[in-house]
């Protein structure tokens, strides 16, 4: 996996079973998009909930995270709840914090995951077809 991490920017790049990963504090870029059912997904996402930390959940600008999954397993799921959790915390913060889940329009799943997800947050969640 081809991994760029300093602590105000993250790249990563998509693989066959991994999500692309952008995340640029100086651009407000949350951008989480592709697959993913890695053997590991704590590895595939450790980045984010790192820059999470090392930006002590603050953000000067609003960020709006997008969430473009193709493919979630319940493993990614277990951490994307972790990195929403993060979110919520950052917008505590008094940061201007909003998810955006997308979810192909024909895809009830991904449609119900992001729902399921939104219950248990108190951050403004938009779901969104395409």
């Amino acid at each position: 996996m081809d991994q760029k991490f300093h602590n105000r920017y993250v790249n990563v790049e998509m693989c066959v079973d991994s999500p692309k990963i952008l995340l640029d504090t100086a651009n407000s870029i949350f951008i989480i998009e592709g697959p993913s059912y890695p053997e590991d997904a704590f590895e595939v996402y450790e980045c984010v909930l790192k820059w999470l930390i090392q930006n002590n959940f603050r953000f000067e600008n609003q960020l709006n995270c997008k969430f473009k999954f193709k493919v979630l397993s319940s493993a990614s799921r277990k951490i994307i709840l972790e990195i929403l959790m993060g979110l919520e915390k950052a917008s505590k913060n008094n940061n201007n914090i909003r998810v955006q889940w997308y979810y192909e329009k024909y895809d009830e799943d991904m449609m119900e995951a992001g729902e399921d997800l939104s219950d248990n947050f108190d951050i403004p969640f938009e779901s969104i077809s395409i």
